[in-house]
């Protein structure tokens, strides 16, 4: 029989080795609850991790999209903000020098060598969402201005850089000074970071994560110049219709260039005889040689489903695109006539603040009133016009004039002088008493379709690894 004392020892080891198996339980619970923290811990750096990958690679992309747009627009302040200021220069021509001879574009330099980096970084200092938006910097290659401000905020605020550089080349070394093969393209690089940090938007072997080792991508594309006048008329004046002339108006047309072969009216229907009409051909050629009408190819049938008509194939032939794409097209600007007057002071200022782009008048019930001087050799303008003209005092237009109207009518009430091309989509009435002037302009013809246009990605020209 166990006394007193003998239970309470029998009792003191029970304790004893239960508190240990339970010191071991819970050495064993810590190891596992380690291990998890530590797989918890884990995850949350690799999720971390990959959301500033995300950010700074959705930020280079933005980058690439952002030059797009700003290349298809007019002129811009420092601060890439829309501007109306002659002063300020158009982005395309800012970043880029499009030679109007061969099409080819490379990337302007800035004051001291080196490539202009345009930026920007998404401001969420605002407590609406809805207020949060891209802060942006386009210095100028040849002035300095002041560098963006990093949002104070503690919620991730993703920034991008940007640099242009010829197509073909891959290294900082020749990024700018090796030309592109292929005419009318270029490419934009783009650094995205989870932070507006210098050294993580640098290029090149410059580039490094940051004192804060902030996340980093590379986006790069080729892009090209979409041309706005694929295939220049070979005629001054070309119409899928017919021409009639009343009125006592008189029409001269020249053309002294000779890859045209000198012609100067190529119609799908009936033209004026020869006595009716100035004609100034090239030397040693026959007036009547330099006039083609009712050529059927100008009228072609409608194809296609849904169908292609045939004023759309013959507007296509020119400018490659339908008429409603080409209408909608990022550099093509739109005025309505039946808001803004249409006359040569309202498309002059549009083409002043919108080098390069195309105008579009809509709505045209009172006619466009072509009463003042409208482009420069320089400068032409691509004007497409849904309605008639009143060709009033005396004027001269440079550039491309296309009618889209079924019976295009021209009150020509003064002296009117188009040089560059006329083309209608149809018949061409032209009465009023006046006289209209049409001569043919290689060199504005080719600086419209070399250097107008929307700039579009390059099909297989998108790369979003490192080492340029």
């Amino acid at each position: 029989m166990l006394t007193t004392a003998h239970r309470r020892r029998h009792g003191a080891r029970r304790g004893a080795a239960t508190l240990i198996v339970v010191m071991v339980l819970f050495f064993i619970v810590s190891l596992v609850a380690a291990y998890a923290s530590r797989n918890l811990i884990f995850e949350q750096k690799t999720a971390s991790n990959q959301m500033r990958s995300s950010q700074a690679f959705e930020a280079a992309e933005a980058g690439v999209e952002w030059a797009l747009s700003q290349l298809n627009t007019g002129r811009a302040t420092a601060a890439c903000v829309p501007s109306t200021t002659l002063t300020d220069e158009v982005l395309r021509e800012r970043y880029l020098s499009i030679d109007p001879t061969t099409g080819s574009i490379a990337p302007r330099t800035a004051s001291g060598a080196g490539s202009v980096q345009p930026s920007c970084v998404f401001d969420t200092t605002s407590t609406d969402a809805t207020d949060w938006r891209w802060s942006c910097r386009c210095p100028a290659v040849d002035a300095t201005s002041a560098a963006l401000t990093a949002p104070a905020t503690t919620t991730p605020a993703p920034a991008f850089s940007l640099r242009f550089c010829s197509a073909e080349t891959a290294s900082v070394s020749n990024c700018l000074t090796t030309p592109s093969v292929r005419s009318g393209v270029i490419r934009v690089d783009a650094n995205g970071c989870t932070r507006l940090d210098a050294s993580c938007l640098a290029f090149g072997a410059a580039q490094t994560r940051g004192a804060a080792a902030e996340g980093a991508a590379t986006v790069s594309a080729v892009i090209a110049l979409r041309s706005a006048l694929v295939s220049p008329p070979a005629a001054a004046l070309t119409l899928r219709g017919e021409l009639d002339k009343s009125g006592g108006t008189t029409l001269a047309l020249g053309n002294a260039d000779a890859d045209s072969g000198g012609l100067v009216l190529h119609a799908g229907g009936d033209i004026p005889s020869i006595a009716d009409l100035s004609v100034s051909t090239l030397p040693g050629t026959p007036a009547t040689r330099s006039l083609l009408g009712n050529d059927a190819s100008l009228v072609p049938a409608a194809i296609g489903s849904p169908a292609l008509s045939s004023s759309e194939r013959f507007f296509l032939s020119f400018f490659g695109m339908r008429p409603d794409t080409y209408r909608r097209q990022p550099a093509t600007v739109q005025i309505d006539c039946s808001i803004t007057v249409c006359d040569a002071a309202g498309v002059n200022t549009v083409l002043s603040i919108n080098p390069g782009r195309i105008i579009w008048l809509r709505n045209v019930t009172a006619g466009f009133t072509l009463d003042a001087d409208v482009g420069s050799a320089t400068q032409p303008a691509i004007l497409i016009v849904e309605g008639d003209v009143n060709a009033t005092g005396t004027a001269t237009f440079t550039g491309l004039l296309y009618g889209r109207k079924s019976d295009w009518d021209w009150d020509v009430g003064g002296n009117t002088t188009i040089v560059g091309a006329v083309i209608a989509q149809n018949d061409m009435d032209l009465d009023g008493g006046g006289s209209l002037t049409i001569n043919y302009d290689r060199a504005v013809l080719t600086r419209l379709r070399t250097t107008y246009g929307s700039f579009v990605r390059v099909p297989g020209g998108w790369r979003d690894f490192t080492g340029i």
